[in-house]
């Protein structure tokens, strides 16, 4: 029975992704062409022109500035490291995080948080298709943050589940986590359909694993400039 709730955890992420990535996909003849939860089409076991035609066309507007290209081109490299976590993994790459807020300076004072997620893969420094297509989730879903909390939100956790990985990004994911913290936890502001609830609950999460890696000084430079950007992300006009 654990096994199987196990798996099925991972066929909904992949659908989770799979939806997220339809509503900023543009066309719905294109969008219909495509299954894009499909593990062996996402890393390249099984060829599918219809995807990578999107990927061509979704690169092209993403690097044009294209909003929602870029949102699609992060939530694909999302999806794409958790098919090489299932395949790397199995049904054994869940585990469960529990972070005693309030317990290191800086955190907040509001009990524990738990979640479950994918635990990563382990040495994934010596998969170069993995350890690429990680690069690509922090790197795309960092770029997607900088205009939507729940991708700085996403950003942040991916590089805590390899913080081994990725000791260069630690200041960044930080600084991703407490933007979305700022936005959801502070302000405590809606965007598009999230729920802000649980993007709060995320965010302190991804927050709270990230405080002991960072620098005093850059913890406070970092939670002033996402206070900001969060107050400018709901008020662009500053009105």
């Amino acid at each position: 029975m654990k096994k199987s709730l196990q798996i099925d955890r991972w066929h909904a992420l992949r659908v989770a992704m799979y939806a997220l990535s339809l509503c900023a996909m543009n066309g719905g003849a294109q969008a219909a062409a495509l299954d894009l939860s499909d593990c062996d089409v996402l890393i390249g076991t099984r060829s599918a022109l219809a995807y990578k035609k999107w990927i061509s066309d979704n690169e092209r507007r993403a690097n044009a500035g294209e909003r929602q290209a870029i949102r699609s081109r992060a939530a694909d490299a999302v999806r794409r490291l958790a098919c090489h976590e299932e395949k790397l993994n199995g049904s054994s790459g869940w585990g469960v995080t529990i972070t005693m807020s309030g317990g290191a300076a800086g955190a907040e004072k509001d009990g524990p948080s738990v979640t479950t997620r994918p635990t990563g893969i382990p040495n994934i420094e010596l998969r170069p298709d993995a350890l690429k297509t990680l690069n690509d989730a922090v790197r795309y879903t960092h770029q997607a943050g900088v205009f939507d909390p729940g991708y700085k939100s996403l950003s942040a956790q991916t590089v805590v589940r390899y913080a081994t990985a990725l000791p260069e990004r630690i200041d960044d994911a930080y600084a991703d986590a407490a933007g979305a913290y700022a936005y959801d936890c502070v302000l405590k502001l809606p965007y598009g359909t999230r729920v802000t609830a649980a993007g709060c609950a995320i965010g302190r999460t991804a927050r709270a694993e990230l405080i002991p890696r960072v620098t005093p000084e850059r913890r406070a430079a970092a939670d002033a400039a996402a206070q900001e950007w969060a107050e400018k992300l709901h008020n662009p006009e500053g009105r």
